[in-house]
This record gives structure tokens, sequence and C-alpha cells, in this order.
């Protein structure tokens, strides 16, 4: 089992790629390569990751989303681990661990108990995507793990559905109104139930993550690094 690391990335979140990329270096084993993707016109050379270019279209939050589902196009594992660069691993991690039974881990929390702000925000993007009410937000932790296969099967159901690529439907949504793992784990929850081990926060409880999160968007402050620091040292 081949699982590759996925990144997708632009100018502004560099500084925190830094620490992301030092605690793959330092915590990640056994995987089989490790992608990052940034706009056209940025600059970025790294030596032990591939880097590849796309276009920068805009808007970028948009675009972004569309990137990460189209990550078989731009990585050759059979699975592809999804990070943003303002996530570092905490602890030892190999590809096993983001699977259950052979199947990846895909947490997922009833919508009755997501937080208001989730239920509003995301409800009616999975329902105008995929036709159906969610039952769940599928949105819950970073590190997410997806089969090559599936990409393809989802832009498939896009294009069927909506009767345009998955690209131009997720840059066609007016106020950014797009989640792609919400909209992908919904879709895939719906037609591959047995293809991953879904794993209900409310009734399974709620492990502790391997990979801890930050907010790029409020900037990189002093406190932060020196936290970054110590944590990829």
């Amino acid at each position: 089992m081949k699982v590759s690391i996925l990144i997708r990335t632009y100018e502004k979140d560099l500084k925190w790629l830094v620490y992301c990329l030092r605690s793959i270096q330092k915590y990640a084993h056994g995987f089989h390569e490790v992608v990052v993707l940034v706009p056209e016109g940025t600059t970025l050379k790294l030596t032990a990751e591939k880097v590849v270019f796309v276009p920068d279209k805009q808007p970028g939050y948009l675009a972004q989303q569309s990137d990460k589902m189209h990550a078989d196009l731009y990585t050759t594992g059979d699975y592809v681990l999804h990070l943003d660069a303002d996530t570092i691993f905490n602890q030892p991690v190999t590809p096993e661990t983001f699977f259950v039974n052979g199947k990846p881990i895909w947490f997922i929390t009833p919508i009755e108990k997501a937080s208001p702000d989730a239920v509003a925000a995301w409800v009616p993007v999975m329902t105008r995507f995929y036709g159906v009410t969610p039952r769940y937000e599928f949105m819950r932790r970073m590190g997410q793990v997806i089969p090559r296969w599936a990409y393809g099967c989802f832009r498939d159901f896009a294009y069927r559905w909506h009767g345009k690529s998955l690209e131009a439907y997720v840059m066609d949504q007016p106020g950014h109104q797009f989640s792609e793992f919400n909209c992908c784990g919904h879709w895939l929850h719906g037609n591959f139930p047995d293809a991953f081990h879904f794993h209900n926060t409310e009734t399974d409880g709620v492990p502790p993550s391997v990979v801890s999160q930050f907010w790029s968007w409020s900037g990189l402050t002093n406190e932060e690094r020196a936290t970054l620091e110590e944590a990829v040292a």
C-alpha cells in the first residue's frame, strides 16, 4: 500500500509550510512521497519533496479546494493523505495510523451534534452538491486519507449531476460556498459506505489527533513560532 502526502498551499502560507514539512521529516515514516501544490509564480524550491505548480486561478480559496479533489493527477500513491500547510504531525505516524482493518478512517459527527455555525455553513453546501440532506458533518479532522480511485468517481458524479466539471462547479459557487471534504465525504458515505471506516465521534468517541492544526489566516505569531520550533526540533 502506497500512501502519498499532499499539501496544497500558496505564497502567504509558506512560512507555515516550513514547519509542516519539518514535522513530516521528523515523524512520518513509510509514506510513498510528499507532494506540494502551489500556484504558478510562487517561489518555492524543495529537495525532499515534489513541487507541482498549478494554475493561479481566482478566487484562490475555491481553487485550492478543486485542486485537492484532483489529487490523483499529482500523486502516484494508492491513497492520498491530505494536510494543510498550517498543520504538523505531533507524534510518529505511518500510513497504518490512518487506517482501520485496511480501510481509511473518516471521522464524522451527526449533524445535530455539529456546531450551529457548521450546520449553517455546510448543510446547504452539501445538500446543493449531492442533492441529499446530510446526516453528518464530514470535515472533522485534518489528516484525511482518500483512495486514488475516489477522486475520478467524485468528479464524474459532479459532471453527470451538475452538467459541468467539478472544477467549474466549485469555481462557480458564490461567496466561497463549497467544502471539499464535506461534499466528498457526504457523497462517499452515500455511495461507498463499506470502503471507509466511518468513525462516528458521538458513539465511538474522539481519540487524540496525531495532527496539530493552527490557523494561518491569523498570521504566525512569535508565540506560535516558538511552539512550532519546539514541536519539530
